[in-house]
């Protein structure tokens, strides 16, 4: 599976008016939208749920269109070289471009408050705006909204700010990696990445799989005193809008005997608050989930 392999990190500065106040951190992604297995009313039900609310912050988890898969651009790359007539070819891309352009009007009220855009494996390289560079679909999307082209792997640092005080909040992000067939398996692959790779972050999140679920740990930390607190670390799969099943609709996840996921995204509240242990100070962040679906 091809997504690219490209890591990235990125800071965004979200000011607050006072301790208590909070945000909505919104991950989201396996989208496919133009899929036919595509949840129109999921989707609809997402819309209408953040696209009013100016207390969210959104980040993309990859797989938005109903792109060619790994295999597939393997497979659309030798039938170019085998014969295939450019317009044939354009023909092809264009079709892929109209879809493109219409999920970005679709999300274009996340406009200004999208951390950016996770890389998936449904994708394509080309020229997608007639500038004779190659991008992928997803750079070209990030281009169409003004956000942040995140890689297949990402580090978003929160810095939060109330008056003069200030504190931090991590998100490790990647599209995703299988992890067995359970939903235990399925956490523990994201367990896995999280505590091998960046063991200090706050928030965990994987896609690729469709899972919608969420595990917690405490950890501990440095109070600004020096004392130890506890800290909040998250593991999540962040869902789908694809459906496995619906009568008369020939489908790979019946091929597979494959289970029915919940469809939904999961939603994270992030509240700011003030170090009320003894002799502490300054600020910290307490993150609380929410499935959604």
């Amino acid at each position: 599976m091809n997504m690219g392999g490209i890591h990235t990190g990125g800071r965004h500065s979200v000011p607050l008016k006072k301790p208590g106040d909070s945000i909505t951190l919104v991950p989201f992604g396996d989208v496919h939208f133009g899929d036919r297995m595509f949840s129109n009313s999921t989707w609809r039900d997402f819309v209408d749920r953040y696209k009013n609310r100016k207390d969210v912050l959104f980040l993309g988890m990859g797989d938005y269109t109903d792109l060619m898969s790994s295999s597939e651009r393997k497979a659309f790359a030798k039938a170019s070289l085998d014969g295939f007539h450019d317009q044939s070819i354009e023909f092809i891309v264009d079709k892929f471009r109209r879809q493109v352009d219409e999920f970005s009007e679709a999300i274009g009220f996340m406009e200004g408050r999208l951390l950016g855009l996770v890389e998936g494996n449904h994708r394509l390289e080309g020229d997608w705006d007639g500038s004779r560079r190659v991008i992928s679909s997803t750079e070209y999307l990030c281009e169409l909204l003004g956000c942040d082209y995140c890689g297949c792997e990402t580090i978003r640092t929160l810095n939060f700010s109330a008056g003069r005080m200030r504190t931090s909040f991590q998100i490790a992000a990647h599209h995703g990696a299988g992890g067995g067939t359970s939903k235990g398996g399925s956490l523990q692959r994201v367990v896995r990445w999280g505590q091998d790779t960046f063991p200090g972050v706050d928030i965990y999140l994987m896609g690729h799989n469709h899972d919608l679920a969420v595990t917690g740990m405490n950890g501990m930390t440095l109070a600004g005193n020096g004392k130890l607190r506890d800290k909040k670390q998250w593991y999540a799969r962040t869902g789908s809008f694809v459906k496995t099943r619906e009568d008369g609709q020939a489908n790979y996840n019946v091929d597979a005997a494959r289970g029915s996921n919940i469809l939904g995204n999961i939603e994270f509240t992030l509240t700011l608050k003030r170090d009320t242990s003894k002799g502490g100070r300054g600020l910290y962040v307490d993150s609380s989930p929410a499935l959604k679906s």
